[in-house]
């Protein structure tokens, strides 16, 4: 408990040094499942070197460290004296999305964003992170692909998972098993794949009660498409809501800096009212979900983009 107290009144400066020299008992003295890190790291990162795991290793032991005293700082800190130092914003509520299936071919977590300068982080080089892709053997029958994502207030938090939940599950003692295989991979390597989502963005259209949707869409069967697509079967976005809300414009066109395509559309609230725009709304209110893909003719050219609008 002194030695709490003590941590709590540190300023900032001397914090970041104790939290150092925590490090250094951690990982050089302790060695405190140093070997469990390494061998997950190694096995995460196969196509690493020694000294990078190394390097790995002894960034997330600092990241241990740091976290902790900062949880002890943050305790005996004012509200003022937090707000001063980091803002953040995260969803309010826990997000769950479900995706009904019947015998699934695959599901997973991808990772799009490889901007290293979307995350300027030269330690963890989350640009560098694969996703992964699991593919069932045989036959899993009905069941819900369940996207969880958990609200955060830390980089190194698992906030997001992705599972398989059976549409009936066996009676208490009776076994139930499933094959899969795990591949970790860059989605954007395959030429062969559907064309993806590169960004997502939203805004209000002023003067309206309006709200915008503009989703790029890029590589994949799209690198493939003529200069001149032909007319009887031309590209078009497909474009499907939730109740309450209707399309009242929507329009694609080539993204020619982008290499790829641009969908836009419009939506519309059929009961939102003048008073509606400034009530707070319930926080149990579900959220509006949308579905987006382009096709050709008859032929699905992307993969379909899923979004949850929350109210």
């Amino acid at each position: 408990m002194i030695l709490y107290r003590l941590i709590s009144w540190l300023p900032f400066p001397l914090l970041y040094a104790a939290a150092w020299f925590a490090y250094l008992v951690l990982y050089y003295v302790a060695g405190y499942r140093r070997a469990v890190v390494r061998q997950n790291l190694t096995r995460a990162f196969p196509e690493k070197s020694e000294a990078e795991i190394t390097a790995l290793a002894k960034s997330f032991y600092r990241r241990l460290a740091q976290v902790a005293f900062e949880i002890v700082k943050a305790r005996r800190m004012r509200r003022e004296q937090f707000l001063e130092r980091v803002r953040l914003v995260n969803p309010e509520r826990l997000r769950v999305n479900s995706f009904q299936l019947n015998n699934p071919k695959g599901f997973g977590l991808l990772q799009r964003d490889l901007d290293f300068d979307h995350y300027q982080d030269l330690e963890a080089r989350y640009d560098k992170r694969p996703s992964v892709w699991v593919a069932p053997e045989g036959e899993w029958g009905k069941g819900n692909v369940e996207l969880i994502q958990i609200p955060s207030t830390s980089e190194v938090d698992d906030n997001i998972v992705s599972f398989w939940v059976p549409a009936s599950l066996p009676d208490m003692k009776e076994p139930i098993s499933f094959a899969y295989n795990m591949s970790w991979y860059f989605p954007m390597d395959d030429p062969d794949a559907g064309g993806y989502v590169s960004a997502t963005r939203t805004g209000r259209v002023r003067d309206k009660n309006l709200r915008l949707f503009v989703i790029d869409f890029k590589g994949g069967k799209l690198d493939k498409l003529p200069e001149v697509l032909p007319v009887e079967a031309p590209l078009e976005g497909i474009v499907t809501v939730g109740e309450g809300t209707r399309i009242v414009e929507k329009h694609l066109v080539r993204n020619d800096p982008n290499s790829g395509w641009r969908l836009v559309f419009q939506l519309e609230s059929d009961n939102e009212g003048p008073l509606d725009k400034v009530l707070p709304k319930p926080k149990n209110q579900p959220s509006l979900e949308m579905r987006a893909y382009l096709k050709e003719g008859q032929n699905i050219l992307t993969e379909t983009w899923s979004y949850g609008l929350l109210p």
